[in-house]
């Protein structure tokens, strides 16, 4: 493997920079306070990014919030964001908007990844069946086949299957 050379730090570094400076511009009190970058820690850090900049509503935070969790492998937590996602988006006044379909089909997209990989497929399964019914990409597809595919193996039964002719 070819060494990366000076070049990504350098990237990470003006990265840093730039954003030491929207911070001292935009939060003063952080400016007189004098606290630096560098004493954050790293996962503290990138939270207040996508609270300050990342996300628009505090659903979208909270899905940012489970994405994280479950790359830090805290399971539990992520599935907990992700149902806080689908309760505060499933009722009906909500269902009406594109953009909060997209997120609640991506909630259950990622609450179906989280089941599958604590191997509990059935649950798995029917969140992945939902994330399809409410926004038919390819992407959920392959998902709810692949995790239909994992129960065949494990029971030997496979719930509702999507059919494709159908469409």
């Amino acid at each position: 493997m070819k060494p990366l050379g000076f070049w990504p730090f350098l990237h990470q570094a003006r990265f840093f920079l730039v954003l030491r400076e929207i911070i001292h511009r935009n939060f003063p009190l952080l400016t007189t306070l004098n606290i630096t970058l560098y004493k954050l820690k790293h996962h503290l850090f990138f939270l207040i990014i996508l609270l300050f900049i990342g996300c628009k509503n505090k659903t979208e935070l909270t899905m940012e919030r489970g994405i994280q969790y479950y790359e830090w492998d805290m399971i539990e937590k992520a599935v907990l964001e992700f149902k806080h996602v689908i309760h505060s988006l499933d009722d009906e006044s909500n269902k009406t908007d594109y953009s909060n379909i997209k997120l609640l089909s991506r909630a259950h997209y990622n609450l179906a990844v989280v089941y599958a990989k604590k191997n509990w497929y059935e649950y798995a399964a029917d969140e992945a069946r939902k994330a399809f019914e409410l926004f038919p990409t390819n992407e959920n597809r392959k998902l709810l086949e692949l995790i239909q595919t994992k129960l065949l193996k494990k029971t030997g039964t496979k719930p509702g299957a999507i059919d494709s002719t159908s469409r």
